[in-house]
């Protein structure tokens, strides 16, 4: 199943869900302290104040549950703070903070007070996982009553018998058929999924089940309906697999395109784009009663104003209204500054059975103008018109148009141009049938999040890379602002440098693809130069350009691409960028106190600012210059190279890749992406032994050779090391990804600047392979000594090969220096860009 959509990974969710299992309901441990809390004592406490002592008053859940819990003992209220935990972690139509909140305030009644920033109610844990629909909501206190009947089932038998039930779905699923439920729990398709989130969907309900497989034909609803869950989960999975085999390479949720549109049935008879409202952020005024056929409520609203609506109103809602009396015409709302509007058409009575999904506001910021796109719920909505068309005076056909093209399926608002909002104060149908909507940006952190939505992106657009390579690039970047590129032409090494250009940053304006040109000799094709003619004047490069809008919005990524860097001597042409990339020290354009170009003001002296990163790609052949071990030592070096595979699977469906399908796409993490490239950062706890063994004994390796490394290179690999297991989502405690992540680190930072003659290279490419093949049972226990035995070795088996032997534990740079070292044999000199 999927546990990555194509908008976020759900793997943190996942793995708090798991770890409460094994932690609470197997064992009796708590989520948010130490020591025990999931005990049977204290579950049968909790069952005797919530389920034994009902409250059936109008207050909400959580103020019924306070009151409920009042007496109860400190445990015990931390144990239903948990409860309440483990009942939110599922839903995603419920706010974080929200969450966070209600869970602390329940915790604090047991008189202390939750500590910050845990892992739990981190953000990533509580975004959620799907939506439970506003039956959740109004039916949560019997989702925990059901909850606290399981969880008190499974407190009555042995640990090993509660391991087998959340662990083995067979037994799960019978076992959770018994427990007793009133009505359809959603819960426990909620825990289903957690529990295993391979073989289940990410479904709360079996209605949509239902949908989903009759959408897809796999059989007609009616005989869905008497299918069990198992049979159920076993029908989807089958057609999960179908569609993956339909979809190669796609990251696939039936909540999302191309799936989606086959089930999700969202034609003017059930979900309907109704109308939008313009407002201003963080003001608020509006009014209440019937006007030209429309309503309009306040929040405290009496409830004759709801008896008075029929079928066929429309109704305009809102939070947060402050003052208002009713006007005598809607021109005078248009008139208003509004905020958080949803604007419906009653279809059935009485009005609360009428669902729209709340739009996510968290993106504004105070007097942004913004217009809603309103959906609703086909189950409450059955009937309905194109109603933005039904009154002239509230929205024209081509504005209403344009926003079902524009919008996306998650009720988010759209930031609308000046020129189209006061088109639409003017009902001017040319100019809005024209505009343009935009999606706004959020802020995003940079995590594994990103490397999904980037990997699916590349997919989307037609560039195919590995995923690990995608974490290499990314952690690269961030760990050093200079990577280059090498391999094969046509490999695609300038076509990932421009889709992550294009993918970051929100504008073209943030990069720049420059050609090299094989005359380059001094740096005024990168920095330009001072006009001979006009002493006021400067002529501009592209690089230059590039750099400056960077230094002007220092919280966007911003892209400087270099293709074909070594036409040229790099050193020529490159030197002061190289040494302002490691000096930090400001690069000289002009001796004037000011210039511009083109309008644009150029200083005498300018900073290479910190949100600019430097991507080079280089070919090797007999027209290029090679680049010293000077140049490869300041930058992440990483080689693309193709198998039979991967021009087989590009045979099969060949295709030009679409770069605009890119375009700002990942904005919303371009802020977070340049964050990371600032901040100082460590090698993670769990590997810093290892990491400073290895590096240390390589450092010790090559410095017999003449080709140590410093502190620079030290400082980047602990860099990129921390972001390799941040962007690979690797959780504490677990090092397998290590191996992997450091033979990176020999590849890219180590193996670069080695060249030299047979007499010169051979021996440290023989150490190297040593290390590079053999784990610690292999090395022995002293390392360092072993492999100057395999360099003096005369045994054909301790040279350097092609093949790589199984189990070796960095294979990428021993197949490195297998080529390296068959170079070096036929031609008596090798480097690292020719092998």
């Amino acid at each position: 199943m999927a546990r990555l959509t194509q908008n976020r990974s759900l793997e943190p969710v996942i793995n708090a869900a798991q770890e409460w299992v094994r932690n609470c309901l197997i064992a009796d441990n708590s989520v948010l302290s130490n020591g025990l809390l999931w005990t049977p004592e204290n579950v049968a406490e909790v069952r005797r104040a919530f389920v034994d002592h009902p409250d059936e008053g109008k207050d909400d859940f959580s103020t019924k549950l306070k009151g409920q819990m009042a007496h109860a003992s400190p445990l015990a209220k931390r144990l239903m703070a948990e409860m309440v935990w483990a009942l939110l972690l599922f839903p995603s139509n419920i706010k974080v903070s929200t969450k966070r909140q209600q869970v602390g305030e329940i915790w604090s009644m047991s008189g202390e007070t939750l500590g910050e920033g845990q892992l739990p109610l981190s953000d990533d844990v509580l975004a959620g996982i799907g939506s439970g629909g506003p039956g959740f909501n109004n039916h949560r206190w019997r989702e925990m009553v059901f909850l606290i009947a399981l969880v008190g089932d499974l407190k009555k038998r042995p640990s090993d018998e509660r391991q087998k039930l959340m662990s083995e779905y067979e037994a799960f699923v019978d076992w959770i058929a018994q427990v007793p439920q009133e009505g359809h729990r959603q819960l426990r398709h909620m825990l289903r999924f957690f529990c295993f989130p391979d073989r289940v969907e990410r479904m709360s309900s079996n209605r949509e089940r239902w949908a989903v497989l009759a959408g897809f034909g796999v059989a007609q609803e009616k005989q869905i309906r008497n299918w069990d869950d198992h049979r159920l989960d076993d029908e989807l999975l089958s057609l999960r697999k179908t569609l993956e085999s339909e979809y190669p390479r796609m990251v696939l949720d039936f909540y999302e395109e191309p799936l989606r549109e086959k089930w999700k049935i969202e034609d003017e008879e059930q979900i309907q784009v109704l109308a939008v409202f313009v407002g201003q952020a963080s003001q608020t005024n509006l009014t209440y009663g019937l006007q030209n056929g429309i309503w309009g409520f306040k929040a405290a609203a009496k409830p004759d104003h709801f008896e008075k609506l029929k079928p066929g109103d429309f109704i305009v809602l809102g939070s947060g209204y402050s003052g208002g009396s009713p006007r005598t015409s809607f021109d005078e709302w248009k008139s208003e500054t509004l905020s958080h509007i949803r604007f419906a058409r009653v279809t059935a009575t009485p009005f609360r059975s009428v669902q729209a999904e709340w739009p996510d506001e968290s993106h504004l910021s105070e007097g942004d103008r913004y217009v809603w796109r309103i959906r609703f719920d086909p189950e409450s909505v059955k009937t309905l018109t194109n109603v933005a068309l039904n009154n002239d005076s509230v929205l024209t056909p081509q504005f209403s148009e344009c926003l079902r093209k524009s919008g996306s399926a998650n009720g988010r608002g759209y930031v609308l141009p000046a020129s189209s909002f006061k088109a639409l104060e003017n009902n001017d149908a040319t100019a809005l049938k024209e505009t343009s909507v935009s999606t706004p940006t959020s802020e995003l952190p940079f995590d594994a999040e990103c490397v999904g939505l980037f990997e699916q992106a590349l997919q989307n657009a037609g560039v195919v890379v590995s995923r690990t390579l995608v974490i290499r690039m990314l952690s690269s970047l961030v760990s050093k602002n200079l990577v280059l590129l090498t391999g094969l032409s046509g490999s695609g090494k300038t076509k990932i440098a421009q889709a992550l250009a294009r993918w970051l940053p929100s504008s073209s304006n943030c990069f720049r693809v420059v050609a090299v040109g094989a005359d380059w000799t001094g740096n005024e094709n990168v920095l330009g130069y001072p006009n001979g003619l006009e002493k006021a004047s400067y002529i501009s490069k592209p690089s230059l350009d590039v750099i400056l809008h960077a230094k002007a919005n220092e919280a966007i990524p911003h892209f400087l691409i270099l293709d074909e860097m070594n036409l040229s001597h790099v050193e020529r042409y490159f030197a002061d960028i190289l040494s302002a990339i490691e000096s930090d020290e400001k690069i000289h354009l002009h001796q004037d106190s000011e210039r511009k170009a083109n309008g644009t003001t150029i200083p005498a002296e300018v900073e290479l600012p910190k949100n600019l990163f430097i991507i080079g790609t280089v070919n090797v052949d007999e027209t290029t210059y090679m680049f010293s071990p000077k140049v490869l030592d300041r930058a992440n070096v990483i080689e693309f190279r193709m198998d039979a595979g991967e021009l087989e699977g590009f045979l099969d469906n060949p295709a030009r890749p679409d770069l605009s399908k890119l375009d700002g796409k990942g904005a919303s993490f371009g802020k977070a992406f340049v964050d990371a490239a600032k901040n100082p950062v460590a090698v993670p706890v769990d590997v810093k032994p290892a990491y400073d063994a290895e590096m240390l004994l390589l450092f010790k390796t090559l410095q017999a050779h003449g080709a140590e490394f410093g502190y620079r290179t030290a400082y980047e690999t602990a860099r990129f090391i921390h972001f390799y297991k941040l962007l690979g989502n690797h959780p504490d405690g677990d090092t397998a990804w290590f191996p992997d992540a450091f033979d990176c680190v020999v590849f890219q930072k180590l193996l670069p600047k080695l060249h030299g003659s047979r007499a010169k290279l051979g021996p440290v490419l023989k150490k190297l392979w040593f290390l590079c093949v053999n784990d610690a049972a292999g090395r022995g226990a002293d390392a360092l000594k072993a492999a100057e035995e395999a360099a003096r070795s005369t045994d054909k088996k301790a040279e350097p090969s092609i093949i790589v032997p199984a189990g070796a534990p960095y294979p990428l740079s021993a197949e490195k220096i297998g080529r390296m070292w068959r170079l070096l044999i036929e031609n008596g000199f090798a480097s690292f860009a020719e092998a």
